[in-house]
């Protein structure tokens, strides 16, 4: 574990820091064993954020022991954050006096309001050294981890220090506290779902958006970048595929948004030259397991290799749509489809629709199930 001096500091969004910026910083400043979250309302947006940006600065971020209490007042949480959440590896997802909470129609008295992000040296905080993170106004919700104004403090302590002591004791509470909650089943998520239809004045049904402004003809900004690191699901529509492999042969090779690299996993940064490799990734067709190339193309978009075309696999990929989904073993399942109705209402819903530049073609990312 890396020393570092303890620090507290005062934060301010979005004129001085961002929240989510400062929780990369600090996932990359050691090899942390556990995360705690504590707070009041989640979005899946906001969860996308987190996710993508702690997968891509920690790097044992999937083996670590992952610990979440969400609070349901007002119905402001989305289930799709609190499904998402569960799915994650070695997470375990809880939802505060969910009972209560729901009995009151979602307006309990007290509330829940933490706002609380902490990571620890050892898989629990009672047993941790050492422990980073933040803690003050900024929810589990995309626009309070980036753009919102927000206050908090951006901690690093350890038990060198009689404070550092008492800070991570106070972090054991909070611990426990979330591990004593019910956990978020699928049974106690369906009834939240149903109450919330029904929570009067409240415009919450429609799912928040990535932060920022999406343009088709400008670069991924970072807000897409790390929501396209946390889907489980790309997709994108094709028109006429060019005949890589020679006249009359069907091509392979398909075209997507400059950044999309980063859904599968690859780290060469976007200002890399053109037809600069970008890495391999594992595709399971119908007829199995196989190594496709990823790269950077001279026409300024990522290209992917797809499985050659016939066979058991499809009899090519024009005017189709396309959709790779995250598996176990960090491999990506492939489907093709003639209509991808049902994939572009998953982003609609999740509000990750997207076009190319020119409007011709569509393309989008979930988490959701279709």
């Amino acid at each position: 574990m890396t020393k570092k001096a303890p620090s507290f500091l005062l934060r301010l969004q979005p004129t001085q820091a961002r929240a989510i910026e400062d929780l990369g910083e600090a996932a990359a400043e050691a090899n942390w064993e556990s995360l705690i979250v504590c707070v009041a309302y989640a979005t899946q947006a906001g969860v996308a954020q987190l996710v993508g940006e702690l997968r891509s600065q920690w790097n044992r971020f999937d083996t670590a022991r992952k610990l979440f209490v969400v609070g349901l007042d007002f119905g402001l949480t989305e289930p799709a954050a609190i499904r998402y959440l569960g799915t994650l590896k070695n997470a375990s997802c809880h939802l505060y006096e969910a009972r209560r909470t729901l009995s009151a129609r979602l307006c309990p008295q007290p509330r829940f309001h933490p706002k609380l992000y902490a990571l620890g040296s050892s898989g629990s905080m009672s047993h941790s050294r050492s422990v980073s993170g933040i803690t003050g106004s900024v929810n589990l919700t995309g626009a309070g981890l980036t753009s919102n104004v927000e206050a908090y403090t951006r901690f690093r302590t350890s038990r060198e220090t009689a404070s550092g002591r008492r800070w991570i004791q106070d972090l054991a509470v909070a611990e426990n506290l979330a591990r004593s909650q019910p956990r978020a089943t699928e049974p106690l998520i369906s009834e939240y779902e149903k109450l919330r239809r029904r929570v009067p004045a409240l415009d919450i049904l429609r799912a928040e958006p990535t932060p920022g402004k999406y343009d088709p003809s400008h670069e991924l900004q970072a807000p897409h970048l790390r929501a396209l690191q946390a889907a489980r699901c790309l997709w994108t529509q094709t028109l006429r595929i060019v005949e890589n492999r020679g006249v009359g042969h069907a091509g392979n090779q398909v075209d997507l948004k400059r950044g999309a690299r980063v859904f599968f996993g690859s780290r060469v940064p976007l200002q890399a030259p053109i037809n600069t490799p970008l890495g391999t990734i594992d595709v399971v067709t119908g007829s199995g397991h196989e190594q496709c190339n990823l790269r950077y193309g001279n026409n300024g978009m990522d290209k992917v290799n797809l499985p050659i075309p016939g066979g058991a696999n499809p009899p090519k990929y024009d005017y189709s749509f396309i959709l790779w989904e995250r598996i176990a073993g960090g491999s990506f399942k492939l489907h093709v489809r003639p209509d991808g109705k049902a994939w572009v209402r998953a982003s609609l819903e999740e509000a990750a629709l997207l076009t190319y530049a020119g409007g011709r073609r569509s393309w989008g990312f979930f988490n959701g199930a279709t």
